[in-house]
């Protein structure tokens, strides 16, 4: 049984790198898609198919690394002419907890920048319960002018959690431009 030679199906050499055989393959890839291939005849197009065929089949081996490893093996590559392929998990090792973490990723000294006051932020949750007890209690008593004011408060409540939100960032952004 013959080895299919995968290396020169993708014009490549076994010393050629991972990006190497990927770009040969891609190359290869737009050359003989049949899709690419469509003011061309049949007979043409079904040879660029079998090419196509065999081409994903040699990107299939190579461009894994295991899958290299042992088709080099395989086909009996010395050593000195392979590609060094290493795994990243040679190189990268995951958090431990009990690793110490770097004190200047936890800094949570302010920075400076001039904040609304306690009480403007709490206006508008302020201005919500305000008009909610207004419109319980202009709907039991039945008086229409503490309606009135239940939806004017319900109102500036909106309107005050939109705008309040919008000063503080506006105050944060131009202390940072300082």
């Amino acid at each position: 049984m013959a080895i299919v030679e995968h290396y020169d199906e993708l014009g490549v050499t076994p010393s050629a790198s991972p990006a190497e055989i990927r770009m040969s393959y891609l190359a290869l890839a737009r050359r003989f898609h049949p899709d690419g291939l469509a003011g061309v005849g049949s007979e043409e197009r079904a040879l660029a198919s079998a090419r196509m065929a065999r081409i994903n089949a040699a990107w299939t081996v190579l461009g894994d690394a295991r899958r290299r490893s042992a088709y080099d093996a395989a086909i009996d590559v010395p050593a000195a002419s392979r590609a060094t392929v290493r795994d990243v998990g040679d190189t990268w090792t995951p958090y431990q907890d009990e690793d110490d973490t770097d004190p200047r990723l936890v800094d949570d000294t302010p920075s400076g920048a001039p904040t609304l006051r306690r009480g403007l932020t709490f206006l508008p949750a302020g201005l919500a319960a305000g008009a909610f007890a207004a419109l319980v209690l202009g709907f039991t008593v039945g008086f229409a002018p503490l309606l009135g004011v239940g939806l004017i408060l319900l109102v500036c409540s909106g309107l005050a959690f939109l705008v309040i939100p919008l000063l503080a960032l506006a105050k944060s952004s131009r202390a940072d431009r300082l």
